[in-house]
């Protein structure tokens, strides 16, 4: 029997899904969304594809061993149209952040396990990119020592999703109708990332602020604009073997600081750099190692982008795998597909309550 993907939300990620679609061979495509201007367009750009006005009418028949559905709406409805797509019989994928909030990413989890069904959320984007699956080899061959310190700084002065990007989305400043700012839009790649590289067994939030700069912005009368621009927060990991990860980590999309984009590993031995995204200008991995105050060794390692796989897709055909019983499948799947959501929401607690929070994985 052919795979059978189901996309629910035919707005413009739904597209890559599509595409992505394409790689399986004999492959079979459904789509559903109330819009007819976005079912038109998902029409316009795979015309071989099945198109629905609503996601109950396209999920009604049975379920085949093979069908996947991948959730692409706008946040608040991930969860109940992932829902459906488990009480349908059908594994699902769903695009980041995985829920609104804790409680929906539980239940839906809960949800999975009591129908024997898969999860996955596509927050692992970029798991599979070369530069970092070698930093996590480097990390556990020893390369750099023990690792005790991270420092995953990514500050950017103006570049709020819904209005220098993507101008005119305004439901992304719509803490009710996105889940919240850039914690939420970028932090499921930052924090699945990082959890796959140290597979902590304990995350403790030890502080964190959630932040709105007063960086003007040029918005329609009665837009809502609650969500965060600034994310600051000092996390620690507890690895399998105790030791300890401490992490300095922001996320800024709007603050009157400088731009600066960091990612680095410090260890006993050695500090370890990477590009963990497989775009921009220097594509490498250096491992460093001080002699002396005048001298030290640098390894590096270069990758290049066309060697990448496309990470829009990757979501999806690595999800194929793992549901088809893969050992080289690579992502968060299942249990751990909601690591990443705890550590977010767990973030906007600490900042919230001011304490101190511990998740245990």
């Amino acid at each position: 029997m052919s795979t059978r993907i189901y996309i629910i939300g035919s707005g413009v990620i739904s597209h890559h899904h599509a595409q992505a679609c394409g790689e399986l061979a004999g492959s079979e495509l459904h789509a559903a969304d109330p819009s007819p201007e976005a079912r038109a367009s998902f029409l316009e750009a795979f015309p071989h594809a099945h198109l629905y006005e609503r996601s109950e009418e396209m999920l009604a028949t049975a379920a085949g061993p093979d069908d996947l559905v991948v959730v692409s709406t706008p946040p608040r409805w991930h969860v109940s149209e992932a829902e459906k797509a488990l009480a349908s019989g059908r594994s699902v994928l769903v695009e980041k952040p995985l829920a609104m909030d804790l409680a929906e990413a539980e239940a839906l989890w809960a949800s999975a396990q009591a129908k024997g069904l898969h999860i996955a959320t596509c927050g692992s984007r970029f798991q599979s990119w070369t530069l970092n699956q070698l930093a996590k080899q480097k990390i556990n061959d020893g390369s750099i020592g023990t690792p005790y310190l991270v420092d995953w700084i990514h500050r950017t002065e103006c570049h709020r999703t819904g209005i220098e990007y993507q101008n005119g989305s305004w439901w992304f400043l719509d803490k009710s109708k996105s889940g919240g700012g850039p914690l939420m839009d970028w932090g499921p790649y930052d924090w699945n990332t990082l959890l796959s590289i140290f597979e902590p067994k304990e995350v403790q939030v030890l502080q964190s602020s959630c932040t709105q700069p007063s960086v003007p912005a040029d918005l329609p009368e009665g837009t809502v604009y609650d969500i965060e621009t600034q994310v600051v927060a000092t996390v620690r990991f507890v690895r399998a073997d105790d030791s300890l990860v401490d992490l300095r980590y922001e996320r800024s999309c709007a603050t009157h600081g400088e731009a600066e984009q960091r990612e680095g590993i410090y260890g006993t031995d050695a500090f370890l750099s990477w590009n963990w995204l497989p775009f921009g200008e220097d594509l490498s991995l250096k491992v460093k190692i001080s002699k002396d105050k005048e001298s030290s060794s640098v390894e590096e390692i270069s990758a290049e982008a066309s060697e990448a796989p496309n990470w829009m897709f990757e979501p999806l055909l690595q999800f194929r795998s793992y549901v088809q019983g893969k050992n080289d499948a690579v992502g968060m799947f299942d249990a751990k597909a909601l690591q990443a959501f705890q550590v977010i929401q767990a973030i906007y607690e600490s900042s919230e309550s001011k304490q101190p929070v511990v998740l245990t994985f």
